[in-house]
């Protein structure tokens, strides 16, 4: 990879994380708008960039809600059951943390 591409790279992912939650007129973001919409492969990537999936708009719904208000029962399922692993990785810490000894096995217990 030349040093223009990582440069490049480095910089799309800061505005990806600036961007994910910009909220929109009535409060919403990009990934409520989405999950309305019934765009499944656009929620999911804006999950994976870390898009909150509890932030409500000015209606007080959530990307989840949004999904089955326009009869989109799947992304609803996936967008809750996103939301609650993220809830059980809270409670147990910091995923990076979490995951560490499942990228590294047979080092598992520096990471202890």
């Amino acid at each position: 990879m030349a040093v223009e591409e990582i440069g490049l790279y480095v910089c799309s992912l800061f505005l990806v994380i600036i961007l994910v939650d910009f909220t929109f007129i009535r409060g919403q973001t990009a990934l409520h708008k989405a999950a309305l919409a019934k765009q499944r492969a656009i929620s999911c990537m804006l999950v994976a960039a870390g898009a909150s999936m509890s932030l409500t708009d000015k209606d007080r719904q959530t990307p989840r809600s949004l999904a089955e208000r326009a009869g989109d029962a799947d992304l609803a399922i996936y967008l809750e059951s996103k939301l609650q692993f993220l809830k059980i990785v809270n409670l147990k810490g910091n995923l990076f943390i979490n995951i560490l000894p499942l990228l590294f096995p047979n080092r598992s217990r520096e990471f202890s």
